[in-house]
């Protein structure tokens, strides 16, 4: 039973790492087609626990901060970043707003989600 386990979510673990790259590689086409003004729209974040120490728990692309998007009916709010969630590191970890069925990292591991702005690190500033 524990090989069963283990082979589904390995096919789950590359599924989900095709379809990731696949989004990433099609909206970074898109950010190099629409100029500057679509730069920050799927930039690579590091997603943090809002704990402290801090710590990261996945990987996402930033989609807006626009506090009147909504999701699943929410608005995102001040403060808020939508995100989609590429890679769960500890997906064991739960999210600040959960919402039904979307507990967890690993419950939003290829969802869109809301994210603490306070908790996203931007991939290319932690460069430096």
């Amino acid at each position: 039973m524990a090989e069963i386990e283990q082979r589904i979510e390995a096919r789950l673990t590359e599924r989900f790492t095709t379809q990731f790259e696949q989004l990433q590689s099609q909206m970074f086409g898109y950010m190099e087609s629409s100029g500057s003004e679509a730069r920050q729209y799927g930039r690579e974040l590091y997603l943090q626990t809002s704990r402290i120490p801090k710590c990261d728990v996945g990987e996402g692309l930033f989609i807006t901060s626009d506090p009147d998007i909504q999701i699943d009916g929410e608005r995102l709010g001040e403060g808020y970043c939508k995100l989609y969630v590429g890679k769960a590191i500890m997906p064991h970890v739960l999210l600040g707003r959960p919402r039904p069925g979307v507990e967890t990292v690993g419950d939003a591991l290829g969802r869109y989600v809301a994210w603490n702005l306070c908790d996203v690190i931007d991939k290319e500033m932690d460069d430096y």
